[in-house]
């Protein structure tokens, strides 16, 4: 982990490993998931995923949360599914469930697309290889619109108009006469 900020996970590595939570990752599975997300619980799942068993939901969210608390948060920690998703839209990776695995135990695999970021950031591709998959980077922002010229907006204005009724005529009666 020569490239990995080891100090945020040391709460959960090392001896601090559950068996609960599979085999622990190895370095080149740390940096080579950090060639695409930062440090952070959605790294971890990603770095879990890179395992030949892969990852299940419920092994993420057990190290996760102990990775949390450790930081001073005592929310339970979320699947991190999204996260996982996106980056196999990007074809980094490529994304399998382990056979026979109850309840699913998701499998991430590196494709040359993947390889070639891995690569370009500095990290050991051949750690992803053995780890058999990694995390996509982000996607480009959509490029801002053309400025457009400032209108203003055209009100026709017109003077108000009064509209008084005419005064009736005085109308005086006079009450019938009874004989």
């Amino acid at each position: 982990m020569s490239n990995v900020n080891h100090t945020y996970y040391s709460a959960i590595m090392g001896k601090a490993w559950s068996k609960a939570w599979g085999t622990q990752p190895t370095a080149a599975m740390f940096e080579t998931v950090h060639a695409f997300k930062g440090a952070g619980v959605e790294a971890l799942h990603l770095v879990m995923c890179l395992r030949p068993e892969g990852c299940t939901v419920d092994q993420f969210r057990a190290a996760g949360t102990v990775l949390k608390a450790a930081a001073g948060n005592l929310k339970p920690c979320g699947p991190a599914n999204n996260t996982r998703k996106a980056l196999v839209g990007t074809g980094a990776f490529t994304e399998t469930v382990a056979s026979g695995s109850k309840p699913y135990a998701y499998v991430l695999k590196l494709t040359a697309k993947g390889a070639a970021v891995v690569k370009a950031a500095g990290k050991p591709a051949s750690a992803s290889k053995t780890a058999k998959a990694s995390v996509p980077a982000k996607a480009a922002k959509k490029p801002a619109s053309k400025p457009r010229k400032p209108t203003t907006p055209k009100v026709a204005v017109t003077p108000p108009v009064i509209v008084t009724a005419p005064a009736a005529p005085a109308v005086q009666v006079t009450p019938p006469v009874t004989a």
